[in-house]
Parts: C-alpha cells; structure tokens; sequence
C-alpha cells in the first residue's frame, strides 16, 4: 500500500505566483456625469420628502375638518339636550302644581326661565295669576245624602262599602 500512495500520477503543475496580481481597471467617470447623477439623486429624495409631507398635511387637514365637524355635532347634541331638560322641568313642574292635564301644554308654553329654580318661580306667579286649576265637583242632588262628596266608584270596595253602609244601618 504504501507504494501505491508513492506511484501517483503527476497532476498539473500549480500556477507560478506573479509579483503583480491582476486588478480590474477602474473606471475613471468624467465630474460632470457624477454630479448629475448625485443630482439626480437628491432630486428624487427631496421629492419623496415632499410627497410624504404633502400626505402628512392633506391627512391633518382632513382629521382637522372631521373634528371640526364633530365640535359642531357636539355643540348642537348638547344644545338639543339643554332644550329637552328645559322643557322637561316646565312640564314637571307644571304636573307638581296639579295642573289640569288638558292645560299643561298651555301652561308650560307661558313658563320662563332655563334652571330648575327660576322655572317654579315663574310657574308659582303664572299660576296664582291663573287664580289656580280648581275644577268644580260634579253636580249633586243633596237630597240623595251623597252631596258634595267624591263620586262613587263603579266597581270594587266603593259599592260593597255603600251597601254595608245601607244595610248596617
């Protein structure tokens, strides 16, 4: 074995190393093609920076004009509201002072004011100047002994307490 390894057959002889290894050439470019081209450069650059900011702006002044009109929305919700819970105060005062229903809409309509404390002052001298709601009781026959008395009710305890009346009498 050891005298295979000795009889091997000669290869190719290796490369001789030279003093100077092979160097590409370098391209030698005139001054005014490479200022154009770092021109050129720069002008894309600069114009991709422009377009960004010109995005950036065109989306502030959008988002700035959907809040405006948002503030707007706002402001008249809360103007809406303000209306109602006036509104809502006259016809709560108007029921506490017992104001006949067929009238609280005409009632309310006179009320001044826009708190809950100058709305009852104003309901309490429009309704002293009304001289009060007092509804007159229906007629009655005093001779029937139930004069002046709330009326009977149809059905219920108010007819079994009338006929106890009459009976345990």
């Amino acid at each position: 074995m050891s005298e295979a390894a000795a009889e091997t057959p000669a290869g190719t002889p290796a490369p001789e190393a030279t003093d100077k290894p092979l160097e590409p050439t370098p391209k030698v470019y005139d001054e005014a093609y490479v200022k154009e081209l770092r021109q050129e450069a720069a002008k894309h650059r600069t114009d991709k920076n422009a377009a960004v900011e010109a995005a950036v702006k065109a989306a502030n002044e959008a988002h700035a004009a959907e809040l405006a009109a948002r503030d707007v929305a706002y402001t008249e919700l809360q103007n809406e509201l303000g209306n109602a819970w006036i509104e809502l105060e006259k016809l709560q005062t108007a029921l506490s002072l017992k104001v006949p229903s067929d009238k609280v809409l005409a009632f309310t309509s006179i009320l001044k004011g826009e708190d809950k404390d100058s709305i009852t002052e104003s309901a309490k001298s429009a309704f002293e100047l009304a001289g009060g709601f007092k509804t007159t009781s229906p007629a009655f026959d005093p001779s029937q002994g139930k004069g002046g008395k709330p009326p009977l009710a149809l059905n219920g305890d108010g007819i079994l307490n009338a006929m106890m009346e009459l009976i345990n009498k």
